[in-house]
């Protein structure tokens, strides 16, 4: 069977939680042929992906506009040899029924389509899913998916690395982060005024403790410096300036990893991120763990809460009081991290990737 995944570029940087799935089920999955949208003179480095330049260069698949959504529906259409059509878009109508008329006009190929992230609305999104295999990342989705009408739904969790942790002291001179004291990393966006204050009144909460917390936040919009500017001007008015340390984009995340104590996730939304965050899970792996806010599909990273806590978003003091606890106490913050890398091992490992995606895929190939 050969696979046409429709993706962004498949290649670096790899900050796409949708290409990034498609990247790991190659990975994942080296009896499978893969045909990989790509850019010219990249190579995933995988004998059983067949890249060809589809895109002029990596920032030309994002926010694609008409001219290359006929290009997607063109490349649908091509008379290869293709046995399945892998989507990995969320569900933009255009898109959609392009990519439904495409398949309807070559009956014979199927369709599988993976949503990394949750339809923002799912009784508009849900009547427009045609594919023979709709695949989530996380169960929370899926029950949404078949709440709404969407039939032939399953979930595959995303997979990450497990390693031992690397040294911390070489790891923040990498980084030129403080030697000494306990560390929290905020790995996500900053992009709302609620966010903000939210991490203001934790930063007040922790001021004085020795603990500081990184927020690393890649400049994802033009809003984003601004609202970086503006945490670091709230932070100081509130005397907390000292405990905090503004970051932007991070290449070397496992260094990152190797610096900290644990992670927080205070956040009040997912829309547009990716329901089980990469940058969590791959901490996780390296032994960081997680301190989540309450959103539904967060708490499938933590089955039994030994690698982390669930906490409402704005309940400052528990963040507070949960943040001082594992900065404290070593033994308890050890007994979280190594379960944070065994939940990986046993929940999020490729190997159950490829298993669970092989399981499809064969499906799919027995009912043409």
């Amino acid at each position: 069977m050969k696979i046409l995944m429709i993706t962004k570029p498949m290649a670096p940087p790899w900050d796409d939680s949708a290409k990034n799935m498609a990247r790991d089920i190659v990975f994942a999955a080296p009896e499978r042929k893969f045909q990989l949208l790509s850019i010219p003179d990249y190579r995933i480095g995988t004998e059983n992906a067949c890249e060809e330049p589809f895109y002029s260069d990596v920032k030309s698949g994002y926010a694609p506009d008409l001219s290359m959504k006929m290009r997607i529906f063109a490349r649908i259409l091509r008379p290869d040899k293709v046995d399945l059509v892998h989507l990995f878009f969320q569900p933009n109508p255009l898109t959609l029924r392009m990519s439904r008329y495409a398949l309807a006009m070559k009956s014979h190929t199927k369709c599988i389509h993976t949503l990394t992230c949750a339809p923002g609305n799912f009784e508009k999104s849900a009547p427009l899913l045609f594919a023979d295999s709709v695949v989530t990342v996380s169960k929370w989705t899926a029950r949404q998916l078949e709440a709404h009408g969407v039939n032939h739904v399953s979930c595959v969790y995303p997979c990450a690395e497990t390693s031992p942790s690397g040294d911390c002291s070489a790891a923040r001179d990498k980084l030129g982060l403080p030697g000494n004291g306990p560390l929290a990393l905020f790995a996500g966006d900053l992009e709302s005024d609620a966010m903000i204050e939210r991490l203001v009144r934790i930063l007040e909460g922790i001021k004085g403790s020795g603990l500081r917390l990184i927020a690393a936040c890649r400049d994802k919009t033009e809003a984003t410096p601004i609202y970086k500017s503006r945490l670091k001007h709230l932070a100081e008015e509130a005397g907390a300036g000292d405990s905090l340390i503004l970051l932007g984009r991070v290449d070397n995340m496992p260094a990152l990893f190797d610096s900290v104590d644990f992670q927080i996730f205070p956040s009040d939304s997912l829309y547009g991120k990716m329901d089980l965050p990469l940058v969590l899970l791959e901490g996780m792996g390296r032994g960081v763990p997680v301190l989540l806010s309450e959103l539904p599909p967060l708490a499938e990273l933590l089955p039994d809460e030994r690698a982390g806590r669930i906490i409402a978003a704005d309940d400052a003091g528990t963040w507070v009081a949960a943040m001082l606890q594992w900065a404290s106490d070593r033994q308890l913050l050890k007994s979280a991290s190594d379960a944070a890398r065994e939940t990986v091992a046993q929940e999020f490992s490729r190997e159950r990737l490829g298993r669970e995606y092989e399981t499809l895929y064969r499906e799919l190939e027995d009912n043409k």
